[in-house]
């Protein structure tokens, strides 16, 4: 599974990425794919969001999503996860490791791995 079509921009100091779902217009359908837009926070200024648990699942079953109006590629368990009716009710930002992480950067992935239990601790 590689989103290299999709451009993160770094993180900075404290920095994490949250997720927002993009309210569906009127006349979405299930076939539509779900959109979300990528937050960029502060974890000492103390954002609101979820952190989502999930088994990654095997990484060849995927499933798109739009991530900031590009194609995202996640496994086939979180799709599932991020279409759960409770989502489309709330106005909630999320973190999700497989999207708020940047796996293609390795410095990256071993800096958030490493602040995985500050993030967690800060979740709603």
């Amino acid at each position: 599974m590689s989103n290299e079509a999709y451009e993160y921009k770094p993180l900075v100091g404290n920095e994490i990425r949250l997720i927002h779902l993009t309210p569906p217009s009127q006349d979405f359908s299930t076939s539509d794919l779900v959109e979300f837009t990528l937050l960029y926070r502060n974890l000492d200024e103390k954002p609101e969001y979820n952190a989502l648990s999930y088994a990654w699942g095997d990484p060849k079953m995927t499933e798109p999503i739009l991530l900031d109006g590009v194609v995202f590629q996640v496994t086939t368990n979180l799709a599932a996860a991020l279409q759960h009716p409770a989502l489309w009710h709330s106005q909630q930002c999320l973190w999700v490791d497989a999207i708020c992480i940047n796996q293609n950067h390795m410095k990256e992935r071993d800096s958030q791995v490493s602040k995985m239990t500050e993030i967690y601790r800060h979740a709603e």
